[in-house]
C-alpha cells in the first residue's frame, strides 16, 4: 500500500488502493534499458516507492498482481497485532475488573455480539488523552482497511489464514518438547515424532483390515441368505442415502448425560417455553419413514396425520455433545468437540433472569450434502 506513513492513522470509508503494478513493472524494467545506468534506474524505483531488485520472481507470471496476493493474515495481523493490544490499552484505561465485568454480560451464545449503533463513536484520543498512546500509526491497524478487497476477491479469510498451519506447533514443537527430558531435546523430539507417525498409520491399516473384514462377512452372509430365499433380493428395503454412505462419512458421536434435564416435558410447553412448534408434526413424520423408508413425501406426511401418541410428555435434554471423528478423514486429524444447547429463560438460586440460549443446529436429513456438509 503506498500511502503515507503519516496518513496511516487516519480513517477513511474508501481503502486506499494498492500499489500499480504497471508502474511498478515499468519502474523494474528500467534495468534492462542500456540508455540508463544503474544510479538512474534506483532513482526511478524511489519514486515509485519500490526497492531497486533485480528481475523478481513474479515480474513475468501471468494474471499475478503481487500485491492482491498478499492477503490478510488473522492470527498475526487481528488477534496479535491489533486485538491483543487493543485489549492492553483497554485494561489501562478502565482496568482489569471493569474489563472481565462486561465479557461476564455478554450472553453465550456461539454468534458474535453486535454492535447495533455502530463502534463509530470509540475514539483513539481517549488513549491519547490518558496518555497510553502518542499515536496510532501502525501499520498492521492500516492493514484493516484492505480486508474488505481480499474478501470480495477471494472469500471469507478463514480460506487463506495461517491459523491451521500455526495448529501444528502444538504437534510439532509444544507436545514434542514435552515429551523430551529438555536436555538435547531436538533428537528426542524428532524420534518422538517419527514414532507418532508411526503409530498413526498402523492404526490407520488396522481400521482399514476390519473394514475389509466386516465388508466380507456381510457379503458372505447375503450370499447364504439369498441361497436359500430365493425372493431375498426382493424384500430388501431401499434404505435412506445417509444409510448407505454409512461407511463413507467420518462417524459423528452424540454424548448425553445420563439424567434430563426435564424428566416429563409436555407438547404444549415445548411450543410455549421453547419455541417448538413443529415438534409434535415432525415427530410422527420420523415415525412413519423409520417404520417405512420407502414412502414418497406425500404418503408420509399423509400417513404422519393418522399417527397417535400414546404419551403426552417425554424426556428433554438441554445440551448434546457432538464428537466428529476424522472430519477431513486423512487418518490424522483430531476428534473435533462441538456443543449445541437448547435452554429456555430461567432464573437463578438469587432470582436474576438467565436469558435463554438456542443454538442453531445443520441436520444432514437426506445424506446428500457430503463429506464436508
Amino acid at each position: 500500500c503506498p500511502i503515507p506513513r503519516d496518513a496511516i492513522s487516519e480513517y477513511s470509508e474508501h481503502p486506499s488502493e494498492l500499489r500499480n503494478l504497471g508502474n511498478v513493472l515499468d519502474a523494474l524494467a528500467t534495468l534492462d534499458d542500456p540508455n540508463v545506468s544503474y544510479r538512474e534506474h534506483a532513482q526511478v524505483c524511489k519514486d515509485a516507492r519500490i526497492k531497486p531488485i533485480i528481475r523478481p520472481y513474479w515480474a513475468d507470471l501471468p494474471f499475478v498482481n503481487i500485491y492482491q496476493s498478499i492477503v490478510p493474515d488473522l492470527l498475526h495481523q487481528l488477534y496479535q497485532g491489533v486485538i491483543k493490544h487493543l485489549l492492553g490499552w483497554l485494561r489501562k484505561a478502565f482496568g482489569s475488573d471493569e474489563i472481565d465485568a462486561c465479557c461476564r454480560r455478554i450472553p453465550p451464545n456461539h454468534n458474535i455480539r453486535l454492535f447495533l449503533k455502530g463502534i463509530t463513536k470509540l475514539q483513539w484520543a481517549i488513549f491519547v488523552d490518558l496518555g497510553i498512546r502518542l499515536h496510532f500509526k501502525l501499520p498492521k491497524l492500516h492493514s484493516l482497511e484492505h480486508y474488505i478487497l481480499s474478501i470480495l476477491l477471494f472469500g471469507t479469510t478463514n480460506n487463506y489464514d495461517t491459523q491451521y498451519t500455526e495448529r501444528l506447533h502444538i504437534d510439532f514443537a509444544k507436545d514434542t518438547y514435552r515429551a523430551s527430558n529438555h536436555k538435547d531435546e531436538l533428537p528426542q523430539m524428532m524420534t518422538w515424532l517419527e514414532r507418532r507417525e508411526k503409530i498413526l498409520r498402523h492404526e490407520i491399516f488396522i481400521q482399514w483390515r476390519l473394514a475389509q473384514q466386516d465388508s466380507c462377512d456381510e457379503s458372505d452372509t447375503e450370499s447364504t441368505q439369498q441361497a436359500y430365499r430365493p425372493d431375498a433380493r426382493r424384500q430388501q428395503v431401499a434404505l435412506p442415502p445417509i444409510l448407505q454412505k454409512g461407511l463413507q462419512l467420518p462417524l459423528t458421536r452424540i454424548k448425553i448425560t445420563c439424567h434430563p434435564s426435564v424428566k416429563a416435558l409436555t407438547f404444549e410447553r415445548a411450543v410455549h417455553t421453547y419455541g417448538a412448534g413443529q415438534l409434535h408434526d415432525a415427530l410422527t413424520r420420523f415415525i412413519v419413514q423409520y417404520n417405512d423408508p420407502r414412502l414418497a413425501p406425500a404418503e408420509v406426511c399423509h400417513r404422519a396425520a393418522l399417527v397417535y401418541m400414546r404419551f403426552r410428555s417425554f424426556p428433554a435434554f438441554h445440551r448434546l455433545k457432538f464428537i466428529l471423528e476424522d472430519a477431513q478423514a486423512l487418518g490424522v486429524m483430531e476428534d473435533t468437540h462441538d456443543t449445541a444447547h437448547a435452554r429456555p429463560q430461567r432464573t437463578d438460586l438469587w432470582g436474576r433472569l438467565v436469558p435463554g440460549h438456542f443454538d442453531t443446529v445443520l441436520v444432514n436429513e437426506h445424506g446428500t450434502a457430503g463429506r464436508l456438509g
